[in-house]
């Protein structure tokens, strides 16, 4: 039987993933001056987003992932996503900011990432709440979309990183598995 290190050796998860402490601070990971900026860039998106159907898109090096994010997000948020791409060894080949969300259509990677309520419900057509659509595969034609949360909204609601977490796991798997 595998371990949890070999597991995560399989998945090629390490030495960058590493597993938190069970004992940790909580999760005020923020300032609350960050949080404040954080909470503006996310109302200030949202507002500005409402009319279009706008996205951004990046797509790895191998052409294997594709994640569809909202136009604009912090500094912070940035970070985030690529450290969070980083943990799953992706590396960023081809990026569009500000596209209309019809252009998905013209890749063809082995899984989407959407990432984000709105994101997910244009992409996918649907009206089901984040907590509906994620922690499942859904299906755009016949590529596998994996649905989690904006980094954006990650950095407001640190709690839900291990779900976003396993978002990723669950992409990674669906890829290895195709």
């Amino acid at each position: 039987m595998m371990n949890r290190e070999d597991i995560l050796r399989e998945l090629e998860l390490l030495p960058v993933w590493q597993l938190r402490n069970p004992v940790a601070a909580p999760a005020t990971e923020l300032t609350q001056p960050e949080q404040a900026s954080i909470q503006e860039t996310v109302g200030d998106v949202q507002e500005a987003e409402v009319p279009s159907a706008s996205v951004r898109l990046m797509a790895s090096e191998d052409g294997q992932w594709l994640f569809v994010l909202k136009p604009q997000q912090s500094e912070a948020a940035e970070t985030l996503l690529l450290n969070m791409l980083a943990a799953v060894t992706v590396k960023v080949g081809q990026e569009m900011a500000e596209t209309p969300i019809s252009t998905v259509a013209d890749f063809r990677p082995k899984v989407i990432m959407a990432m984000g309520e709105d994101v997910a419900q244009q992409l996918l057509a649907l009206t089901q709440p984040l907590a509906q659509l994620r922690a499942k595969v859904q299906k755009l034609t016949e590529t596998p979309v994996v649905v989690t949360y904006a980094p954006d909204d990650l950095l407001l609601n640190p709690a839900e990183k291990a779900s976003a977490w396993a978002d990723l796991c669950l992409a990674k798997f669906t890829i290895a598995n195709l």
